[in-house]
């Protein structure tokens, strides 16, 4: 389908991460997807590294994944194989002030290790710090997939996303 076929998916995420004194990030992610006839589910163990240079601060990392459900195959038939996938990642933040940051970018490259999912996604977003534990955020991003028929990575969707974090 194409980017503009109308909306395709919903999904709840809940998320774990630990930033480290020496600035090495450690988490854990799982997602539940709806989709029109059918439901996904994912889990992911990441690891990053931020780097800081006064307020801004860039962000790669690598994650290893496991899709359940109807994941987004380049061979239809394969959609309701479960199977493991890899990303990598890189993110640049601009805090702005002390309550609000620009998510300038992120940049993810995902893929199964079979080649049957292949799925980067740019997005941009803004953060507001409540106060040292909690924060809502919004974020706007666009994906693309490879459809398996030779043309190589098509345009997929667009994605919305809003959240809430907490720190603790």
């Amino acid at each position: 389908s194409s980017a503009n076929s109308g909306w395709k998916d919903d999904y709840i995420k809940a998320a774990i991460s630990h930033t480290f004194e020496n600035n090495f990030v450690v988490g854990a992610a799982y997602q539940h997807t709806w989709r029109s006839t059918s439901t996904a589910e994912q889990i992911e163990a990441s690891v990053g590294y931020k780097i800081k240079n006064g307020p801004f601060t860039l962000t790669p990392s690598a994650l290893l994944g496991y899709g359940f459900g109807d994941q987004p195959r380049i061979i239809p038939g394969f959609n309701n194989a479960d199977e493991g996938y890899y990303a990598i990642s890189i993110a640049g933040d601009w805090k702005l002030d002390d309550h609000w940051t620009w998510d300038v970018f992120n940049a993810r490259y995902r893929n199964s290790f079979d080649g049957r999912w292949i799925t980067p996604k740019v997005s941009t977003g803004i953060t507001y710090k409540f106060d040292s534990t909690s924060s809502i955020y919004a974020n706007v991003g666009y994906a693309w997939k490879d459809t398996g028929n030779g043309a190589g990575l098509l345009a997929d969707k667009w994605n919305v996303a809003v959240g809430y974090k907490f720190a603790f």
